[in-house]
């Protein structure tokens, strides 16, 4: 376990604990899985439904985690995609905290703030999470409730994150981005509320 810590190839070892980082990985002892459709067929699980429809192909392996009450299939198939023109050849992207993005074109992405927007009902949340007795029904489901909200801003960080890097992807054939510290910025609590 710890092998591969002390050779300095990896980070220390997390161990699993039932409620936190819930996932588990299947492999079919390396057969291809076929997928495709609205239920897919696990090994040792069996039918199971999904939400959305699952591209039609195969996989070698499947990673199935945990978020707040859902639960998350991730798999990696190749598909062929054409290439796309892009309008500008090169371009430059100036990262910063007031605003999320600035390119060399005149582009500005805003700094939406989403956790400064959702910070209120964060805060109601776990108040009624500390308030309720522990190991109580009422506790668990307050948890869930915190959890979920915690996941929308995650899920609404990561959504504009996803747009601003399709994007620039679509549009440009080289990215040039600055070689500032963020992370350093984003410690200053005046600038960096988001």
């Amino acid at each position: 376990m710890f092998s591969r810590f002390f050779s300095k190839k990896g980070g220390y070892p997390r161990l699993k604990k039932k409620g936190y980082h819930d996932s588990f990985t299947i492999d079919a002892g390396g057969k291809p899985i076929p997928v495709g459709g609205r239920s897919i067929k696990l090994p040792t699980i069996g039918w199971v439904k999904t939400h959305e429809g699952l591209p039609h192909t195969t996989c070698k392996s499947i990673t199935i985690s945990r978020t707040a009450d859902s639960w998350f299939m991730a798999f990696a198939y190749e598909e062929n995609h054409e290439p796309i023109v892009k309008t500008h050849e090169i371009v430059g992207v100036d990262v910063g905290v007031k605003e999320w993005a600035t390119l060399s074109t005149g582009v500005v992405f805003p700094n939406p703030k989403h956790y400064k927007a959702h910070l209120a009902k964060l805060k109601k949340l776990s108040k009624s999470l500390t308030r309720k007795v522990k190991g109580s029904s009422n506790r668990h489901q307050a948890k869930i409730r915190l959890a979920k909200h915690h996941a929308k801003i995650a899920n609404l960080r990561k959504n504009t994150l996803h747009q601003i890097t399709t994007y620039l992807c679509k549009n440009h054939a080289t990215i040039v981005v600055e070689d500032l510290k963020v992370g350093g910025m984003l410690k200053n609590h005046k600038l960096a509320v988001w």
